[in-house]
């Protein structure tokens, strides 16, 4: 039994390193498309169903809570958080539409709205990010397998090479971490960049200014696209490991 234990660890960690071989340029976007998106008091909304929901909250609470560094909230929904709307929209309306009426109602041209679903097929996740399309969000679908329906109806597509819905679900929490990260990172940057060239007698609201313009001076922390490179290396190196 400890040999089947460590297979599944193996299993986990070689999805992970498979999906970061494919996909370290597109996280790198994804983190700087997120930086500039709250850099202009705009909102990330997140949606899935089951696990796929209990990861959009979970991402959303280390935005609008903190990761790892302090800094000032950032803006994060998790559509599937909500009981009353949920059982509202799907009461009135279809369980379909318990995304997309959110959206509709939430969304502002220049949010981002990041679907969640392991086969890329949940008609409610599908017609969240339609209705985010046609509200002029910014769309990002984590999915799996071969991607379904999802791959085609959104800007950013993040598949997890993997069939086995407990191992794309770990890659997607994985994602969500290293996207925290990576904003956090492009946030402290900015801030020490900016302290270290703004004279200390300038006034504290205005330094709090110019630390919110920082932002856009920063792109995203290149040390994970770095990571992915090396560990692309590894797995390319490894056939056998990635099987």
């Amino acid at each position: 039994m400890k040999l089947q234990i460590r297979r599944w660890f193996e299993e986990s960690a070689e999805a992970k390193l498979k999906f970061v071989a494919e996909h370290a340029d597109r996280i790198q976007q994804l983190a700087d498309l997120l930086v500039g998106t709250f850099r202009k008091g705009n909102k990330v909304l997140l949606f899935g169903n089951g696990g796929s929901a209990m990861d959009a909250s979970h991402i959303a609470a280390e935005f609008v809570g903190r990761y790892r560094r302090e800094r000032k909230p950032l803006a994060a929904i998790a559509l599937s958080a909500d009981q009353a709307k949920l059982t509202c929209i799907a009461n009135d309306y279809d369980f379909s539409e318990i995304f997309a009426r959110q959206i509709q109602a939430l969304g502002r041209p220049g949010d981002v709205a990041i679907g969640i679903s392991t086969s890329g097929n949940s008609p409610n996740v599908l017609k969240g990010l339609q209705a985010a399309r046609a509200q002029g969000l910014v769309t990002v679908g984590w999915t799996g397998g071969s991607g379904g329906k999802l791959v085609g109806l959104v800007d950013h597509p993040f598949v997890v090479p993997s069939t086995v819905v407990a191992r794309i679900q770990e890659t997607h929490i994985t994602l969500g971490h290293v996207l925290c990260e990576l904003v956090d990172e492009t946030q402290h940057r900015a801030a020490v960049g900016l302290l270290a060239i703004v004279p200390a007698d300038v006034h504290t609201e205005r330094r709090d200014e110019l630390f919110e313009r920082g932002h856009s001076y920063c792109s995203a922390s290149s040390t994970f696209s770095r990571a992915a490179r090396r560990a692309g290396k590894i797995a390319a190196s490894s056939p056998a490991t990635i099987a």
